[in-house]
């Protein structure tokens, strides 16, 4: 995760720390913010609760200052509540008993398909003949 615009005296490596803490459990920074290459934005690894959605930001005090201060999340993998599982949302979820993903109907007019409407698996592309 960044932040950007972190106030250089919050680089310290002890209030990074503190920082991560706070979200969840810290594990590292990069090299560039240990080296102070990039101070415009401070990133650091983080171990969070997937099943609970990310703080957008938090309230940093700095002296007599309060700083809200943005949260970017870089990367992060869909969780699926359903099963508890990564990789997949619970709307996707085989797992998921009768259910099957919904995908939206392709609008079909004299045997075309309107382009880019998703088709399940298996299925014939409309307008084409898929027999050998």
């Amino acid at each position: 995760m960044r932040f950007p615009g972190l106030p250089l005296p919050l680089h310290n490596p002890s209030i990074l720390k503190a920082i991560g803490d706070s979200i969840g459990r810290f594990l590292c920074t990069d090299a560039n913010t240990a080296k102070l290459k990039h101070p415009r934005a401070a990133r650091l690894c983080v171990e969070m609760d997937l099943s609970t959605p990310p703080l957008p930001a938090f309230v940093a005090v700095f002296g007599y200052l309060k700083l809200l201060q943005r949260i970017d999340i870089e990367s992060r993998t869909s969780f699926c509540t359903h099963c508890l599982l990564q990789g997949h949302s619970a709307s996707v979820c085989r797992n998921r008993k009768g259910k099957r993903p919904a995908v939206a109907s392709s609008t079909v007019r004299s045997g075309t398909a309107t382009c880019g409407d998703p088709l399940l698996a298996g299925t014939p592309s409309p307008g084409h003949n898929n027999l050998p």
